[in-house]
Protein backbone atom coordinates (compact mmCIF):
# COMPACT_ATOMS: atom_id res chain seq x y z
CA UNK A 1 0.00 0.00 0.00
CA UNK A 2 1.29 3.12 -1.37
CA UNK A 3 0.44 6.40 0.61
CA UNK A 4 0.35 9.62 -0.31
CA UNK A 5 -0.66 11.40 -3.81
CA UNK A 6 -2.19 14.53 -5.37
CA UNK A 7 -5.80 13.66 -3.23
CA UNK A 8 -3.96 12.91 0.10
CA UNK A 9 -5.54 9.53 -0.36
CA UNK A 10 -4.10 5.78 -0.01
CA UNK A 11 -3.14 4.08 -3.49
CA UNK A 12 -2.85 0.15 -3.93
CA UNK A 13 0.13 -1.10 -5.41
CA UNK A 14 -0.61 -2.41 -8.82
CA UNK A 15 0.76 -5.93 -7.47
CA UNK A 16 -1.53 -5.72 -4.69
CA UNK A 17 -4.41 -4.82 -7.16
CA UNK A 18 -3.45 -7.83 -9.70
CA UNK A 19 -3.09 -10.26 -5.97
CA UNK A 20 -7.04 -9.40 -4.68
CA UNK A 21 -8.77 -9.23 -7.98
CA UNK A 22 -6.81 -13.12 -8.87
CA UNK A 23 -7.71 -14.01 -5.54
CA UNK A 24 -11.26 -13.04 -5.38
CA UNK A 25 -11.37 -14.54 -8.74
CA UNK A 26 -10.28 -18.05 -7.17
CA UNK A 27 -12.56 -17.38 -4.24
CA UNK A 28 -15.66 -16.56 -6.20
CA UNK A 29 -14.92 -20.14 -8.72
CA UNK A 30 -14.54 -22.23 -5.45
CA UNK A 31 -17.73 -21.07 -4.12
CA UNK A 32 -19.46 -21.67 -7.37
CA UNK A 33 -18.18 -25.04 -7.42
CA UNK A 34 -18.93 -25.65 -3.90
CA UNK A 35 -22.59 -24.74 -4.27
CA UNK A 36 -22.91 -26.98 -7.12
CA UNK A 37 -21.64 -30.04 -5.23
CA UNK A 38 -23.08 -29.88 -2.34
CA UNK A 39 -26.51 -29.39 -3.90
CA UNK A 40 -29.61 -32.08 -4.69
CA UNK A 41 -29.96 -31.64 -8.20
CA UNK A 42 -32.02 -28.43 -8.14
CA UNK A 43 -29.22 -26.19 -7.28
CA UNK A 44 -28.22 -25.09 -11.04
CA UNK A 45 -31.52 -24.31 -11.59
CA UNK A 46 -31.83 -22.04 -8.86
CA UNK A 47 -28.61 -20.45 -9.91
CA UNK A 48 -29.55 -20.14 -13.45
CA UNK A 49 -33.21 -18.38 -11.75
CA UNK A 50 -31.13 -16.55 -9.57
CA UNK A 51 -29.02 -14.85 -12.37
CA UNK A 52 -32.13 -14.27 -14.44
CA UNK A 53 -34.52 -12.45 -11.93
CA UNK A 54 -31.45 -10.26 -11.47
CA UNK A 55 -29.61 -9.61 -14.85
CA UNK A 56 -32.25 -10.29 -17.65
CA UNK A 57 -35.04 -8.16 -15.22
CA UNK A 58 -33.02 -5.55 -15.18
CA UNK A 59 -32.05 -5.31 -18.72
CA UNK A 60 -34.77 -6.05 -19.96
CA UNK A 61 -38.04 -3.96 -17.97
CA UNK A 62 -36.26 -1.39 -16.23
CA UNK A 63 -32.38 -0.45 -17.10
CA UNK A 64 -34.20 0.84 -20.81
CA UNK A 65 -36.06 3.72 -18.78
CA UNK A 66 -33.07 4.31 -16.62
CA UNK A 67 -30.56 4.56 -19.69
CA UNK A 68 -33.12 6.60 -21.85
CA UNK A 69 -33.80 9.11 -18.61
CA UNK A 70 -29.91 9.14 -17.82
CA UNK A 71 -28.99 9.91 -21.94
CA UNK A 72 -31.91 11.75 -23.57
CA UNK A 73 -30.26 14.86 -25.64
CA UNK A 74 -33.70 16.48 -24.90
CA UNK A 75 -36.13 17.29 -21.90
CA UNK A 76 -38.60 14.63 -21.26
CA UNK A 77 -42.61 15.60 -20.52
CA UNK A 78 -43.67 15.01 -17.14
CA UNK A 79 -45.93 12.61 -18.46
CA UNK A 80 -43.11 10.54 -19.87
CA UNK A 81 -41.35 11.05 -16.96
CA UNK A 82 -44.06 9.61 -14.33
CA UNK A 83 -44.59 6.49 -16.50
CA UNK A 84 -40.93 5.74 -17.01
CA UNK A 85 -40.57 5.86 -13.21
CA UNK A 86 -43.72 3.73 -13.05
CA UNK A 87 -41.84 1.47 -15.32
CA UNK A 88 -38.61 1.19 -13.12
CA UNK A 89 -40.42 0.67 -9.53
CA UNK A 90 -42.46 -2.43 -11.49
CA UNK A 91 -39.45 -3.32 -13.07
CA UNK A 92 -37.24 -2.97 -9.65
CA UNK A 93 -40.37 -4.59 -7.70
CA UNK A 94 -40.57 -7.86 -9.86
CA UNK A 95 -36.43 -8.14 -10.07
CA UNK A 96 -37.29 -8.42 -5.87
CA UNK A 97 -39.95 -10.84 -5.86
CA UNK A 98 -37.64 -13.34 -8.68
CA UNK A 99 -34.72 -12.51 -6.26
CA UNK A 100 -36.56 -14.06 -3.02
CA UNK A 101 -38.37 -16.68 -4.96
CA UNK A 102 -34.25 -18.37 -6.41
CA UNK A 103 -32.85 -17.32 -2.96
CA UNK A 104 -35.21 -19.54 -1.32
CA UNK A 105 -35.47 -22.35 -3.84
CA UNK A 106 -31.65 -22.51 -4.04
CA UNK A 107 -31.28 -22.30 0.05
CA UNK A 108 -33.84 -25.43 -0.07
CA UNK A 109 -32.33 -27.39 -2.80
CA UNK A 110 -28.57 -27.23 -0.81
CA UNK A 111 -27.41 -28.67 1.91
CA UNK A 112 -25.56 -25.96 3.03
CA UNK A 113 -21.60 -24.13 1.65
CA UNK A 114 -19.35 -26.74 2.80
CA UNK A 115 -21.98 -29.32 4.11
CA UNK A 116 -22.89 -31.20 1.20
CA UNK A 117 -20.99 -34.48 0.10
CA UNK A 118 -20.34 -35.37 -3.49
CA UNK A 119 -23.11 -37.27 -4.46
CA UNK A 120 -20.59 -38.77 -7.55
CA UNK A 121 -20.52 -42.09 -7.85
CA UNK A 122 -16.91 -42.52 -9.03
CA UNK A 123 -14.14 -40.57 -9.93
CA UNK A 124 -13.42 -41.01 -13.33
CA UNK A 125 -10.18 -43.25 -13.48
CA UNK A 126 -10.09 -45.73 -16.57
CA UNK A 127 -8.10 -47.97 -14.37
CA UNK A 128 -10.85 -48.43 -11.62
CA UNK A 129 -13.09 -50.88 -11.62
CA UNK A 130 -16.09 -48.76 -10.28
CA UNK A 131 -15.50 -46.56 -13.84
CA UNK A 132 -17.48 -47.67 -16.74
CA UNK A 133 -14.38 -47.53 -18.90
CA UNK A 134 -13.51 -49.90 -17.27
CA UNK A 135 -14.23 -52.44 -19.64
CA UNK A 136 -14.01 -50.84 -22.64
CA UNK A 137 -11.30 -53.12 -23.69
CA UNK A 138 -8.73 -50.01 -24.08
CA UNK A 139 -5.69 -51.06 -22.94
CA UNK A 140 -3.90 -50.08 -19.59
CA UNK A 141 -1.20 -48.16 -21.18
CA UNK A 142 -2.71 -46.11 -23.98
CA UNK A 143 0.07 -44.01 -24.96
CA UNK A 144 2.61 -47.26 -25.99
CA UNK A 145 5.62 -46.62 -23.47
CA UNK A 146 6.45 -48.74 -21.15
Amino acid sequence: VVGGGAAGGWRVAPWLQRMLLRTAFFASQVLVAQTLLSGEGDTLIAIQSLIGAVGMTAFTYFMPYVLLILLTPTPLSRFRLCWFYFNIGMGVLVMFGGLASSMDDLISSSTGIFAGTCTLSFAYSPTSPDDPCFDSGLPANVSGQT
